[in-house]
């Protein structure tokens, strides 16, 4: 029987959005006319990208400020613009600042928590979550959160499903996974899970395409 459901975190609860840049762009634009907005996008962008092979291995806060730290020195060098431009981008458009939540992600949470679910996200994420669920407004709905670079392992790993399981103190069974890839689905049924894709571009028949899914899976409707 299940008692805890899984999340995913982004593309799942939560999506990034990119006009956040734009407004951090016209920051940097205040302080440096002489650069063009292009310019500035492009180099964030390009910034964030480069960092994509850098934060899997982060473990701690430590780690993650280390990261944060020479991503600003990387941003500055990108943009042309002094080390300190970059501090503030960071201050006032750190990662979350980015997020946004689905229409449906607080109701079908509040209906878990109304019907006895634990809830619980897993995200592929640096190790500061805490500030990511205030953003997106859940942080009162969820009642444990991993990062795997916490955990030290990565989904679509199928380690990472039982690690969390045995934090969470239940058998896999017990859990209701709810992720947008299919390849942390199908990791997540092999560690013992019950799992859901969701795909909310709605072009796969065989994926849910909103939280409601998950809702109609557990034999649960809007008006429990």
């Amino acid at each position: 029987m299940i008692q805890t459901v899984l999340f995913d975190r982004d593309e799942t609860l939560g999506y990034s959005d990119a006009t956040v840049y734009q407004e951090a762009a016209r920051m940097v634009l205040e302080h440096h006319p002489e650069l063009s907005a292009r310019q500035v996008l492009k180099a964030m962008q390009e910034q964030w990208a480069a960092s994509d092979l850098a934060w899997p291995n982060l473990r701690t806060h430590e780690d993650e400020e280390a990261f944060w730290q020479q991503y600003c020195e990387e941003l500055a060098v990108r943009m042309g613009v002094p080390l300190d431009t970059a501090y503030q981008v960071r201050k006032h458009f750190p990662y979350w600042a980015f997020l946004r939540s689905y229409e449906d992600t607080e109701q079908v949470l509040q209906i878990l928590k109304q019907n006895g679910y634990t809830t619980a996200i897993l995200s592929n994420t640096l190790p500061s979550m805490e500030p990511t669920l205030v953003a997106l407004g859940i942080e009162g709905l969820i009642d444990q959160a991993f990062a795997s670079c916490s955990l030290g392992v990565h989904k679509p790993e199928v380690e990472v499903f039982s690690k969390v399981a045995a934090l969470l103190g239940q058998r896999p069974e017990q859990i209701l996974f709810v992720d947008d890839k299919l390849e942390n689905v199908e990791a997540a049924r092999q560690a013992g899970m019950e799992a859901l894709w969701i795909d909310r571009a709605n072009r796969d028949p065989d994926a849910i395409h909103d939280l409601h899914g998950v809702l109609d899976h557990l034999g649960l409707t809007v008006q429990d």
